[in-house]
């Protein structure tokens, strides 16, 4: 019995000892996700591609100030609409009795007003009597005035020239006051959205031109100008604001024309920093201290075993607000890590995250 005893622990105490070899071993070979980049130089020309979507200038969705049935809607997704066109209207029957009914109003108290003050004149009453006839001609005046716009409202145009967006309502529906119904989109300036990571907008005083082609027109290339690279980042990236350089025309049905929501491919060439040797910017993040000495190191991949070795840099002078530029220590072609610095050990499996 002692025997079996014995033996009962000492299987207990050989898997226990196992299963810690074998979390151990899980742990070291636990891989580590981080963004990397690839070593490039500020003092060469190139060009980068990146996914982008053309947008309006200006996007207004469209809704009525009143509510009722839609008895006209000439909304048309995609056609063009003048400035002051008629998008939609309500049916104004009943703003129209209102009407009426406000003026019978307005017109009572508009009289009784007027004879309280020739009475007041003569004497006959007292200021306060002929003030409350006045009062009273002041409201019903206003209660008019709101009629009178509400039947204006019931009509509702385009507050400048453009396209139609989505149908949103359908005619005969009820709506509520600012319910939407439609929107209209200025195509007279178009813009193309883009996002560029970190590494290249920090480049940005670099960026010589733009080029857009959309997958509509792939055989067409349109050039852009620069809107605004925005400062402050997204998961993505930078978002790029562009200008494209193309007039839609919509009385030449053989120039292309070009919507809001088209996909296309932006492409930023870079130009070669005149007068300048190479430089190699990084980002910020992708430096830190060794932590023995004052040194600064980065993390360079091994692209072939996918793991991480610690290298020494000596750095040089800001770059904006988010990268440096590195004097010595790295090369053009190498690739190292920009995100997640902290948690790698030397040596340490990686896995790297895909850029948007």
């Amino acid at each position: 019995m002692n025997k079996l005893i014995v033996i009962a622990i000492a299987l207990t105490s050989l898997l226990a000892i196992q299963s810690c070899k074998s979390e151990e071993v899980k742990q070291e070979k636990s891989v580590r996700p981080v963004k990397s980049m690839t070593i490039g130089v500020t003092g060469e020309a190139m060009v980068k591609g990146f996914p982008g979507v053309t947008q309006g200038a200006r996007e207004s969705v469209m809704s009525f100030r009143v509510g009722g049935p839609i008895v006209k809607m000439n909304v048309i997704e995609g056609e063009l609409v003048s400035k002051g066109g008629l998008i939609a209207e309500i049916d104004p029957r009943d703003y129209n009795v209102t009407v009426q009914s406000t003026k019978a109003r307005y017109d009572q108290t508009k009289a009784e007003s007027e004879r309280y003050f020739r009475l007041w004149k003569k004497g006959s009453i007292a200021k306060n009597d002929y003030e409350l006839k006045l009062a009273n001609y002041h409201e019903a005046e206003a209660a008019w005035d709101d009629a009178k716009n509400a039947v204006i409202d019931t009509k509702l145009f385009a507050p400048y020239s453009g396209f139609y967006g989505p149908k949103i309502v359908e005619l005969g529906e009820e709506v509520r006051p600012k319910e939407p119904i439609a929107s209209v989109v200025d195509l007279s300036i178009i813009e193309v959205v883009t996002t560029v990571p970190e590494q290249l907008a920090v480049q940005a005083k670099h960026f010589e031109k733009y080029e857009v082609i959309i997958e509509t027109y792939p055989d067409l290339v349109f050039t852009a100008t620069l809107k605004q690279l925005e400062k402050k980042a997204t998961a993505e990236g930078y978002p790029l604001h562009l200008y494209l350089s193309h007039k839609n025309n919509p009385n030449d049905v053989s120039k292309a024309r070009v919507a809001a929501g088209m996909s296309c491919r932006v492409n930023i060439y870079l130009g070669a920093e005149t007068g300048s040797t190479d430089k190699i910017i990084v980002p910020l993040a992708a430096v830190f201290d060794d932590g023995v000495s004052d040194n600064k190191v980065v993390w360079v991949i091994d692209t072939g075993s996918k793991t991480v070795k610690k290298q020494l840099v000596e750095i040089g002078n800001l770059v904006g607000t988010g990268a440096i530029e590195i004097v010595e220590g790295l090369s053009a072609g190498q690739e190292i890590v920009v995100a997640g610095v902290h948690r790698l050990t030397e040596g340490a499996e990686i896995q790297i995250l895909e850029s948007h």
